[in-house]
């Protein structure tokens, strides 16, 4: 492991820390603290789906892009479709698995 691995892991850690408090206590509005264990691995487990999806969908839009095309063009066209699709997988999955009222 190098000094730049480690700082990557860290820096995925806070990310993720941040990313569940703000959609626990803001976005879906839950004050609950009991269940925050099983709540943040939910979460993590979503997040990886949506990770998939997102290099998936821009994996696919990237790799049927229309021949002769701008490649960094469709580089962007298949970033947004993928980052559009990973953030309504990850919508979705908090709100009625990860966050349920």
């Amino acid at each position: 492991i190098t000094t730049w691995t480690a700082f990557k892991a860290i820096s995925f850690l806070v990310a993720s820390v941040n990313s569940y408090l703000w959609n626990k206590f803001w976005t879906f509005e839950q004050n609950k603290t009991e269940k925050i264990s099983s709540e943040y691995t939910q979460f993590l487990i979503i997040s990886f789906i949506g990770f998939l999806v997102n290099v998936t969908t821009f994996s696919i839009v990237f790799a049927f892009r229309p021949a002769g095309s701008i490649e960094s063009l469709w580089g962007t066209v298949g970033v947004v479709s993928g980052t559009v699709a990973g953030l309504a997988v990850n919508f979705i999955g908090y709100k009625f698995w990860v966050f349920k009222k």
